[in-house]
């Protein structure tokens, strides 16, 4: 059983693994940094379910709504005239281009804030769940394989702000005097194939997120059939989070709703890498 000291615990920001094989304590170190992500995993676990509702849906409410004014603020109205070649009245024609001002920049900026923070909310909940939740496993359910969950959790978030910034650039360079097609077919079909496995990698999450979620409550490995319900749960978020937040508070800790260090499997609970 490997030990697990920690330096600079009130922070949680560095954990020290001894080495099983060690036979000195001041030898063989594995060092891990861990920033604030376990104190993420400690708040949604323990947080109510109307405390993540708001986070996610209430701020995406409001930052839609300054989204909206931001961009009706910028509707610019322009009137042209077309001189009528037989003489007649002119031709009047409306066009309604962007004109952003600071202050529709400003409403912008502040909606895609409101909109960054439901989207950490929904998943970093979804990572507190997956990652986190299985230290209440009974002894003898399955241990789930988080290494992959995480795997396949990172990549949507990584792959689709990539492509989302290169493919303006593709487009771009389509237009160019130095296009490729050949080039621009081969990118567009690891585009294809990217998009698809982002689609499975985000099913994944939700299915992980729900398995794990109804092996601990049952204490025994979940299938299919007993976790369907949870996983348009966790889809449908702002629905499901009504249902799945309480059980997971009650799950923690029965008696006060909070993660202690008295909870079941503590050791597997510190341990959990990040």
């Amino acid at each position: 059983m490997r030990k697990t000291l920690q330096c600079l615990s009130s922070s949680n920001f560095i954990t020290i693994f001894e080495s099983p094989d060690s036979s000195n304590g001041c030898q063989d170190f594995f060092f891990t940094f861990k920033p604030k992500i376990k104190f993420m995993s400690r708040f949604f676990l323990n947080a109510k379910h109307w405390q993540v509702f708001i986070l996610q849906f209430g701020t995406a409410f409001v930052g839609m709504i300054f989204y909206m004014i931001g961009m009706i603020s910028s509707i610019k109205f322009v009137t042209t005239y077309t001189p009528n070649p037989y003489g007649g009245p002119p031709s009047m024609s409306e066009t309604m281009p962007f004109h952003f001002t600071a202050g529709s920049i400003a409403l912008l900026v502040i909606a895609g804030i409101f909109l960054i923070v439901s989207s950490v909310t929904q998943f970093g909940w979804m990572w507190a769940i997956g990652t986190k939740l299985g230290a209440y496993f009974s002894e003898e359910t399955r241990k789930l394989n988080v290494k992959r969950f995480k795997i396949f959790f990172i990549y949507p978030l990584v792959y689709l702000p990539l492509v989302g910034t290169l493919f303006p650039l593709l487009l771009f360079s389509a237009n160019s005097s130095n296009f490729n097609p050949v080039l621009m077919g081969i990118t567009l079909i690891l585009i294809i194939f990217g998009h698809l496995f982002a689609m499975f990698c985000m099913i994944h999450t939700m299915y992980f997120v729900a398995k794990t979620y109804k092996s601990a409550v049952m204490q025994r490995e979940a299938h299919i059939g007993d976790y369907i319900g949870e996983f348009f749960g966790v889809w449908f978020f702002p629905v499901g989070i009504w249902i799945l937040q309480p059980n997971i508070n009650k799950l923690v800790n029965p008696a006060q709703g909070k993660v202690t260090l008295d909870s079941p499997n503590t050791d597997t609970f510190n341990q959990v890498d990040f």
